[in-house]
């Protein structure tokens, strides 16, 4: 899976719910499955859920990124945007937070 697909896929989901969450505004979703609430998702795992149903918890984003055939390093950069570590791409940052609805525009291509 490239960047543009991810970012594309994610953004078929933006009307599930997307929130800034937490003190370092990491983006997550309320997720559940068969009704029973897992906790907060990144986009990285809930995709995973999608497209292989298998859930994986936030802490594992590099195996959920290996399961949809995410780029390690794409995946890295990802992760560090969704969770506004020091040091991450706001470019990328942007784009997910495009893709996630939680602002309004297109992601760049």
């Amino acid at each position: 899976m490239t960047y543009n697909e991810f970012l594309a896929d994610l953004t078929k989901l933006n009307s599930t719910g997307w929130v800034l969450y937490g003190l370092d505004k990491g983006i997550r979703v309320s997720f559940s499955v068969n009704g029973e609430f897992l906790g907060n998702a990144d986009p990285i795992t809930v995709l995973c859920s999608v497209h292989k149903g298998v859930v994986y918890m936030p802490m594992f984003w590099v195996e959920a990124a290996q399961k949809i055939g995410l780029d390690s390093e794409v995946a890295r950069e990802i992760a560090f945007a969704t969770d506004n570590l020091i040091g991450h791409n706001p470019s990328i940052r942007r784009d997910l937070l495009i893709a996630t609805g939680i602002e309004r525009s297109t992601p760049a291509a």
